[in-house]
């Protein structure tokens, strides 16, 4: 199998495997807008063509920083979104298939052919109250 992969910039990117493309948290605002965590100093770098859409989004958690509402709008209605529960308020009856999972959950199914296994490991970045408590 041929794998690809795509830098969108700052924590955006997307495998191509096969036919199948997987992407992680869209955050495609552009340069110089300001998020709680700092400001963006780079305009996002589509996919070339830009024209085939994401089957499967991979979303970590509902920080503006790692997905906005550009990246929201740029996601196809009909994808399969992975996302942590936090996210829910935002994405609920916007897309047709959305599996939450929280960490240590797993899930996998078949897009495209390629066979795909998801497990959520923990993850905290920044000085959240989360990463202070949080001792693995």
């Amino acid at each position: 199998m041929t794998l690809k992969f795509f830098w969108m910039g700052g924590p955006s990117w997307v495998l191509q495997a096969e036919n199948l493309l997987i992407g992680c948290d869209p955050a495609l605002a552009p340069a110089g807008t300001v998020y709680r965590s700092g400001k963006r100093l780079i305009d996002p770098r589509p996919l070339s063509g830009g024209s085939e859409p994401v089957d499967c989004w991979l979303l970590t958690h509902n920080h503006h920083d790692h997905i906005d509402e550009e990246g929201i709008l740029s996601i196809s209605p009909s994808a399969r979104l992975i996302a942590h529960p936090n996210l829910a308020p935002r994405l609920e009856g916007r897309f047709e298939s959305i599996r939450y999972l929280d960490w240590g959950e797993a899930t996998a199914f078949v897009l495209e052919g390629v066979e795909v296994s998801v497990q959520v490991v923990p993850g905290i970045h920044g000085s959240s109250p989360e990463m202070i408590a949080y001792t693995g």
